[in-house]
């Protein structure tokens, strides 16, 4: 039952299949609107479908996104959707990013978080690492002035 509607799963499949093949000049349309903007902003994602891993990925300007599904994470992907595309390209730093051959932008959002992970774990490296004892550099007996070390005397 669908909406109060006798529908079999084959026919819902099959409904589905034509509707997915219908539309797909409409979507290629779009992918090919945002390949030909000046602005493309794009992420990937992992997602599970029946019980094993796919990616979404996302590719949006101002006016319109559009989603792609993969059963992987290669750059073929990118090179893909964004062929001919000489606009700006507004990414994370998923290093496959970097091989497509335009300008680009690492998101804001990404540098900020990665920036206070960095900030937050040198925090916590420095709380542990510092105690009141005086650390000086000295040379132990025998040793050259290349192999100076800390100690805690």
């Amino acid at each position: 039952m669908l909406f109060d509607l006798s529908l079999d799963k084959h026919e819902a499949y099959r409904i589905k299949s034509a509707m997915a093949e219908a539309y797909m000049p409409t979507y290629r349309g779009i992918l090919r609107q945002i390949a030909a903007g000046s602005l493309v902003h794009a992420d990937e994602t992992r997602g599970v479908v029946k019980g094993s891993g796919h990616y979404v990925w996302v590719f949006a300007n101002l006016t319109t996104v559009a989603y792609v599904y993969s059963e992987t994470r290669e750059a073929a992907i990118l090179e893909d959707v964004l062929d001919g595309f000489n606009g700006v390209l507004v990414s994370d730093f998923y290093a496959a990013y970097d091989s497509v051959p335009c300008a680009q932008q690492k998101c804001l959002i990404h540098l900020t978080r990665d920036i206070n992970e960095h900030l937050n774990r040198r925090a916590i490296w420095l709380a542990a690492s510092t105690d009141r004892r005086d650390y000086r550099h000295v040379r132990p007996e025998g040793a050259t002035s290349g192999q100076a070390q800390k100690t805690g005397r």
